[in-house]
């Protein structure tokens, strides 16, 4: 008899695990369900989620390696350009200097070819 109560109460317990699992799955069915990557009036196939999960990777993994070469692009060209400005900043620089040079020269020589010997 005492067999039997062990009997009932294993099945009991296995028939409780299995509305638990019954509700799982329809909670994931569900879910998937409401994605738009499920075409209407299709249930969500094991392999159609997996083939949509590994198509996400690898959507990422491209992104992912997109946004690497634009950053490297972007420093690339952000270092140009401000060694451009730097060098242009150099030119008016040396520029300003000769003029200075050049202007200084010119009061030089008009002082003293002016002036009286």
């Amino acid at each position: 008899m005492n067999s039997l109560q062990s009997c009932k109460d294993e099945l009991a317990s296995c028939q409780s695990e299995l509305e638990s699992a019954k509700a799982e799955i329809d909670k994931w069915n569900s879910a998937f369900k409401k994605e738009s990557f499920v075409p209407a009036r299709k249930s969500p196939e094991p392999e159609f989620v997996i083939d949509y999960i590994q198509t996400l990777r690898s959507s990422e993994k491209s992104l992912k390696e997109e946004v690497v070469i634009w950053l490297i692009s972007f420093v690339f060209f952000t270092s140009f350009f401000l060694q451009l400005e730097i060098a242009q900043m150099k030119v008016k620089v040396l520029i300003s200097s000769l003029y200075n040079v050049h202007t200084y020269s010119m009061m030089f020589v008009i002082f003293f070819t002016k002036r009286p010997l």
